[in-house]
């Protein structure tokens, strides 16, 4: 089973918070210790599972676009989860998880955190109206973990803390959740960006930070930034033009696609075949070497001296292309050659 999961709102954009801040919760900080942890429990238990948090968006709109859009650039998947806190002037209490589906999964999940961590279970809730719950392309859940400004809830979660994550675990997959979260082994890096398994590459995109982003700028062709691990707007560049240059989806996203391309090698699309009546490279040498022997190239134009030599051959380019879709019917051709009354000229 693979699991998408991301915490709500962002650094820059941020949720509730609670008043005061402890006993009540800050709802990015939060969400950002539940993620994790969910994220180890499920890798213990063996499935895959990819994490995202917003650092760069500044309003709400981009944020929302931020995580759908990593969230959908994610490749195949069973869930996309995000993770939320509740707040209602400090009278809410209890978990409750939207959904765009299944109804059934919600449900479930709410119950499970609501029994693991003491809460009332307000249960599953329909996610028509949230972006995340009817924008991203698999099963959507919203989890309310409890709500931040109400004071009993915040105690039981920090209480029930591990319970809560290894809860929402064992409803996901249907399976027995481990006994505790261990902290997760950090095997070093492979010095070869290629060494690291394609598998488990996220999805990075303008304002991410780290080492994929520096295996990225590493493995893209004739990358002419520097190599440090930001994804800025050369990046990003760079990005667009590998994947436009390699008939990809154009989005400035590394996400599955494009990583299964870098590690392919895959090579440039070739260029479009010339028009029938282009020229010849043969042909643009002779008519160069005609441009430059001919009296034009050595007139003197009054007020203006002497033409560079670029111009008269460009001149004699320009002709002979024409004069070719000429021959072959071109219609701009054809109207080009077309005569014209002599206006303002003075004919007796």
């Amino acid at each position: 089973m693979h699991i998408v999961i991301s915490s709500g709102h962002g650094e820059r954009i941020r949720g509730m918070r609670g008043d005061p801040v402890p006993p009540q919760i800050d709802e990015v900080d939060e969400a950002r210790r539940v993620v994790p942890a969910v994220v180890a429990a499920l890798r213990q238990m063996g499935h895959k599972v990819t994490e995202y948090h917003d650092d760069v968006s500044t309003n709400q709109s981009a944020n929302l676009d931020w995580i759908i859009s990593h969230h959908n650039a994610s490749g195949s998947r069973s869930y996309d989860i995000s993770v939320h806190f509740n707040a209602s002037n400090g009278q809410g209490h209890g978990v409750e998880v939207y959904y765009g589906s299944p109804k059934e999964m919600a449900a479930k999940v709410s119950a499970a955190i609501a029994e693991s961590g003491h809460l009332t279970n307000r249960g599953a809730k329909s996610g028509s109206g949230l972006a995340f719950c009817n924008q991203t392309t698999a099963p959507a859940l919203l989890l309310e973990i409890c709500f931040g400004d109400n004071t009993p809830d915040c105690n039981n979660y920090n209480k029930y803390f591990d319970d809560i994550c290894l809860s929402i675990a064992g409803a996901l997959t249907g399976e027995q959740p481990p006994d505790s979260i261990e902290p997760p082994d950090r095997p070093e890096r492979p010095e070869n960006p290629y060494d690291v398994p394609l598998d488990e590459r996220p999805v990075v995109g303008y304002g991410d930070e780290g080492p994929d982003v520096a295996d990225l700028q590493t493995m893209l062709p004739r990358f002419e930034g520097e190599v440090d691990g930001d994804f800025g707007s050369i990046t990003e560049a760079a990005v667009l033009d590998y994947q436009r240059s390699r008939g990809l989806d154009v989005d400035g996203l590394v996400g599955q696609q494009t990583w299964t391309a870098l590690y392919a090698h895959k090579p440039p699309l070739p260029p479009p075949p010339p028009p029938p009546h282009m020229l010849s490279a043969e042909d643009i040498r002779a008519i160069e070497r005609i441009a430059d022997q001919s009296e034009v190239a050595g007139y003197y134009w009054e007020d203006r001296g002497e033409a560079p030599a670029g111009y008269t051959r460009g001149m004699a380019l320009a002709f002979a292309q024409t004069y070719r879709k000429l021959l072959v019917g071109h219609p701009a051709a054809i109207e080009m050659a077309k005569a014209r009354p002599l206006h303002g000229i003075d004919k007796r």
